[in-house]
């Protein structure tokens, strides 16, 4: 399991990126949106239960994030002003707190209010789940469910640029699986190219 310094090492990497890579650096990193987006269950702030589950069918905006990141703090007020051009048109925000206790996050939700559902990971199990490798991590998941995008780092994420792509996902249908075909011996019979995994598809970026 990784702690709050691991978590600051791998901060601190992304931070310090020569400044050539961050200006190559794209708006939002196009995935091959085969890989299916690992699902989660984690309470907010009021104690309301939220699985990403619960938003399939529209376009959601997953950013993981913790109050003692200086580039995580640093975007939240694009994301808020994101937020306001998104919930009316169908999609969801979701802010996912990775590794702290609910008191500091309540506390930075006074001081900086946040519009969007914030998500509590205490115990940091969606850096393992979804290969977090730096704060701020972002995904943009597909209506059908799969990972569209990516971004490590920080965005100006009222860049029309970025929600133009967003808002294009909404034209993603959902995915409608056929039920499993069964031979005689109740075996699944397995057809098709193996996609690659989630997982897989992550690495890759950090290539």
């Amino acid at each position: 399991m990784f702690n709050k310094s691991t978590l600051f090492s791998c901060l601190f990497l992304l931070i310090f990126t020569p400044s050539q890579v961050s200006a190559e650096r794209p708006l939002l990193k196009q995935l091959s949106g085969k890989s299916t987006a690992p699902d989660f269950e984690y309470p907010d702030l009021n104690d309301k239960i939220h699985k990403l589950a619960d938003y399939k069918g529209k376009p959601i905006v997953i950013n993981f994030w913790a109050t003692w990141c200086p580039p995580c703090r640093k975007e939240m007020p694009s994301m808020n002003r994101a937020w306001k051009h998104l919930k009316d048109a169908g999609v969801q925000m979701l802010a996912i707190n990775v590794g702290e206790d609910e008191s500091n996050v309540h506390s930075f939700q006074v001081e900086h209010p946040i519009d969007f559902p914030i998500l509590l990971d205490p115990l940091s199990e969606s850096l393992d789940t979804w290969r977090i490798r730096g704060l701020p991590t972002t995904y943009i998941i597909s209506p059908n469910g799969t990972v569209a995008y990516s971004a490590v780092g920080p965005r100006e994420w009222d860049d029309k640029r970025i929600l133009d792509k967003i808002l294009a996902l909404k034209s993603t249908e959902p995915v409608i699986k056929e039920a499993p075909k069964v031979d005689d011996n109740s075996e699944i019979i397995k057809t098709g190219a193996k996609e690659k995994s989630f997982t897989d598809t992550v690495l890759d970026f950090f290539k």
